[in-house]
């Protein structure tokens, strides 16, 4: 199904040759987007910080996206 495919992001080959694909880790792969993970707390939070040199920041359709340096979830247990 050529939409599935157009759908999976760019995967580190170094980091799968390292660690298996199916495997948890709290190490996060590399990245082609414009936010990297940054800090963790496992079951808390996950922040995202803003990658300065993104490689499609200039793109028209990327044009007043991305604004935030840093986003921040939190989970919470109902």
């Amino acid at each position: 199904n050529i939409l599935a495919i157009v759908a999976m992001p760019i995967v580190s080959k170094a980091f799968y040759t390292v660690n298996e694909f199916d495997a948890s880790t709290m190490t996060p792969p590399l990245g082609s987007g414009p936010y990297k993970i940054g800090r963790v707390a496992a079951g808390q939070t996950v922040e995202y910080e803003r990658v300065a040199d993104y490689w499609g920041s200039d793109l028209a359709v990327n044009r007043g996206l991305y604004n935030f340096n840093r986003i921040r979830i939190d989970f919470y247990i109902n």
